[in-house]
């Protein structure tokens, strides 16, 4: 034991007083930290609630005020842009409590819904949702707040006006707000679009199934993807049937052929084929197809048109113009020699009035002989047997002949034809059927010229054409029947009317009937030489037929004899 005497301190007590003041010094030390870091724990929080800045005036946290207050100019200016984005945002954005109440709405609202925001704060979500969407609505909200994840959903609300808007949401939970944040997007437009697309597809779908001819879309490797209940109706197969099978499957003309460009052309090329049905009957059909668009795919549509009644009217049409050259033309011919005889005194002298009788029938019998001719040439024609024969021959013999063989016509009507005569001008066709289109015009021009009249025959040629053309001074043609007078037993040329009123168009007069085939024989051998033939008229200013022809590779575009 260690006596306590004299100046002596004891070890213990030494020790513990060298402990006591550090303890002391590390307390002070300790609180003054404190109170800085409570300094600088007041500064965050006012920067933070206040969002304005104040130095802590501590010098050990300069380097935290500078951080600090460059946060708080950033932070005040991303809430500004905030703001301007909530703002002037198109689409409404609004906040709702847990009890379904608004509790922000931005500006949007007043264009899109119609209401100003301070008429939705504080009132229920539910009161704008039409009532049949309500229950689904209520339940993608409380689904929203049980996820973590932004919810979608679609609805439809009422705005103000009571017009229905379709709306779609996309909600998110903030679970430390207790707050449901939403963007409400107008898809109105969208919807209306959606749904006439789909009011359109359900006509073309309906506009497809009901179709009286077959149709067929396939891919471009000609594998039948859609067919309609007509062309199933005609092959006999169900849909299961037909579909994935390439076409050459029920078109066996096309076999081998199997992909895009390849099919087109070969459905082109076969636009008379036959399809093949399900119990192996071959049907006669007239095809054709177009490419069309689905889902960004190229597809062909191709039409099948069943045929067959058509070849037998054909064949019957073909059998009834075989009896009429047969058995009308033949007896006609007879007819008409005999009346001739007749009329020339061969079977004896007649009266004045049986002369009378006799000449009126040999005229008659004598149309009936060229309406014949010219229905059995018109068949010709559209069948392409009618034979032209081109060569080069000179306009003047065209014009000469064919002005030589209604000049008598003329004559009696004290009308004269006019013609500049073009020397050197050649053209390429069948001159006697070309003589036959200019004798047509020419007798129409006469017969419905007031008599007196002049009628022209004009002849130009350029580089490519040589254009002929009759001009009249009759009472022309109303422009609704100039394309018309182009079509069989169209009779729609004007009376020849000697008052001065305007004219009307009307049938011809007596002694003036046709049959209706002339112009458009006219026009099938103009076209069959590779021209065309038109009309200029103009009411009470007469009018100009005008034909063209091809001045080279005419012989390319005339149609082979058979």
């Amino acid at each position: 034991m260690v006596a306590l005497s004299g100046n002596f301190v004891p070890v213990s007590f030494a020790c513990a007083g060298i402990s006591i003041l550090g303890i002391v010094a590390l307390l002070s030390a300790e609180a003054k930290a404190e109170k800085r870091l409570h300094q600088l724990s007041q500064n965050i929080s006012r920067v933070v609630k206040t969002k304005k800045f104040s130095p802590s005036g501590v010098a050990e946290f300069e380097e935290i005020d500078k951080l600090l207050k460059q946060f708080c100019t950033d932070f005040n200016e991303f809430q500004l842009k905030e703001v301007a984005l909530i703002n002037n945002a198109v689409d409404v954005i609004c906040s709702i409590g847990p009890d379904n109440i608004f509790r922000s709405v931005n500006p949007a609202a007043k264009k899109v819904w119609g209401y100003e925001p301070q008429d939705l704060l504080g009132r229920n979500f539910s009161e704008l949702i039409i009532e049949d969407d309500r229950e689904s609505s209520m339940a993608s909200l409380l689904g929203a707040e049980k996820s973590v994840d932004t919810l979608s959903f679609e609805n439809r609300i009422k705005r103000k006006d009571g017009t229905p808007l379709h709306v779609l949401w996309s909600a998110h939970w903030s679970v430390a707000d207790q707050t449901l944040f939403c963007v409400a997007h107008d898809i109105t437009a969208r919807k209306q679009a959606e749904r006439m697309l789909e009011e359109s597809e359900r006509r073309i779908r309906q506009i497809f199934e009901a179709m009286p001819v077959g149709l067929l879309v396939t891919n471009r490797l000609s594998y039948i993807e859609v067919s309609n209940p007509a062309f199933l109706k005609m092959t006999g197969y169900t849909q299961e049937e037909i579909i994935g099978k390439q076409i050459p499957f029920v078109l066996t003309d096309l076999k081998g052929v199997l992909a895009g460009e390849e099919l087109s052309k070969s459905l082109a090329a076969h636009a008379d084929t036959r399809l093949l049905s399900k119990e192996g009957r071959y049907i006669s059909v007239h095809i054709s197809s177009s490419d069309i668009s689905m889902s960004g795919n190229k597809k062909n549509l191709i039409v099948l048109l069943d045929i067959t009644e058509r070849e037998k009217l054909e064949q019957l049409k073909s059998e009834f113009f075989a009896m009429v050259s047969h058995d009308l033309r033949s007896p006609l011919n007879s007819l008409l020699t005999a009346l001739e005889l007749l009329a020339d005194g061969t079977y004896g002298q007649l009266t004045a009035s049986g002369q009378d009788t006799t000449k009126r029938n040999v005229r008659e019998v004598d149309r009936l002989i060229r309406l014949v001719d010219e229905l059995l040439d018109i068949e010709k024609m559209k069948a392409g047997k009618f034979v032209v024969e081109a060569e080069n021959c000179p306009v003047d013999d065209v014009i000469e002949a064919a002005v030589g063989a209604v000049l008598d016509f003329a004559q009696r009507r004290s009308i004269s034809i006019h013609y500049e005569k073009k020397p050197g001008v050649i053209i390429h066709a069948d001159s006697s059927l070309l003589i036959r289109v200019m004798v047509n015009l020419l007798s129409n021009a006469v017969k419905f010229s007031p008599t007196g009249e002049q009628i022209k025959v004009g002849v130009a040629q350029s580089e490519n054409e040589t254009v002929f053309s009759v001009t009249d001074n009759g009472r022309g043609v109303a422009p609704e029947f100039q394309e018309r007078i182009f079509q069989q037993y169209e009779q729609v040329l004007v009376n020849k009317v000697e008052s001065s009123a305007p004219a009307n168009v009307s049938a011809l007069p007596p002694g003036k009937q046709g049959t209706g085939l002339g112009l458009p024989i006219c026009k099938l051998i103009i076209e069959q030489h590779g021209g065309k033939i038109w009309i200029d008229s103009e009411l009470g200013k007469g009018s100009t037929f005008s034909f063209s022809l091809p001045l080279i590779g005419i012989s390319d575009n005339l149609p082979s004899s058979k």
